[in-house]
């Protein structure tokens, strides 16, 4: 029997080959998908490395400052102690440890939001959270590019936005999104501005988070395809065309949230993310 001018063994083992062949092409979209969550976090690991150099280095200086100082205390002891001597001790003593405690409770925070969101990134689960601490430990992560880079990050926040929510994922969204805009909306030689808000009606029970820039901006075409999985305006220059993609995902399936983006050319970017605070 022929089916179409040909075999059906023939067109049997055609559709067995087209068969592997996009289960192979699922394989390596889910692999480059993990390895660009994993870059993700690679990048977390570097910005709150980064963070911990300053109050590391302080403490380093405080602690052999006070050092020196006992040193010469012992010494004048040996030569006869006088009042002025050890009043200055007492006084660089008392300023050391200051600067020390600080800077020791400066790396506990930072190491305590680098272990939150660590964990929060390694698992899906729910749990209530205050989402401004979610965005500035997520701004842990952009800290050593920001003071790389031309240009500027200002966050538009309330004192506190609790929310019932998967943390993980909404930490992945905010970093694809800054990072998204840091990368893309802004042409070599510009200065510009990013600004994340965030909004909420009580009376709906509704969260909104901005992140909007005042870059370059995006074609209609370009806006057509943002979310489809490798595309990229940046191929050949490290973009991987899954940042977006992935943000979409995590944002409609995981959370449940609407993701919109309003743009035109030389009017800058707005991603918009709407999502329940229960």
């Amino acid at each position: 029997m022929v089916l179409i001018g040909r075999p059906i063994g023939e067109l049997r083992r055609a559709y067995d080959d087209l068969n592997r062949t996009l289960h192979e092409l699922k394989q390596a979209q889910q692999q480059l998908v993990h390895s660009e969550k994993m870059a993700s976090l690679g990048r977390l690991v570097a910005g709150v490395a980064h963070e911990l150099n300053t109050p590391i280095g302080a403490v380093s200086v405080a602690a052999s400052t006070l050092q020196k100082g006992g040193q010469e205390l012992q010494k004048s002891f040996a030569e006869g102690l006088q009042r002025s001597t050890l009043e200055r001790f007492l006084q660089r003593n008392d300023e050391g440890l200051t600067i020390i405690l600080g800077n020791v409770t400066r790396m506990a925070q930072l190491t305590r939001a680098f272990k939150q969101l660590a964990s929060d990134r390694a698992s899906t689960e729910r749990r209530t959270f205050d989402l401004v601490e979610l965005v500035r430990e997520v701004m842990l992560v952009f800290a050593l590019k920001l003071k790389q880079s031309p240009h500027l990050v200002i966050l538009d926040l309330p004192d506190s936005l609790m929310l019932d929510s998967y943390p993980g994922p909404l930490g992945q969204i905010l970093q694809n999104l800054i990072d998204n805009a840091l990368i893309h909306a802004f042409e070599p030689g510009m200065q510009g501005t990013v600004r994340v808000r965030l909004d909420h009606d009580s009376l709906t029970r509704r969260c909104l988070i901005e992140v909007l820039d005042n870059g370059c901006g995006m074609s209609g075409e370009v806006l057509a395809k943002i979310f489809d999985p490798f595309f990229t305006t940046r191929r050949g220059q490290g973009g991987t065309g899954l940042g977006l993609h992935i943000t979409h995902q995590l944002a409609v399936d995981i959370l449940g949230a609407e993701l919109q983006v309003l743009s035109s050319p030389g009017q800058g970017s707005q991603f918009r993310l709407h999502l329940d605070l229960a």
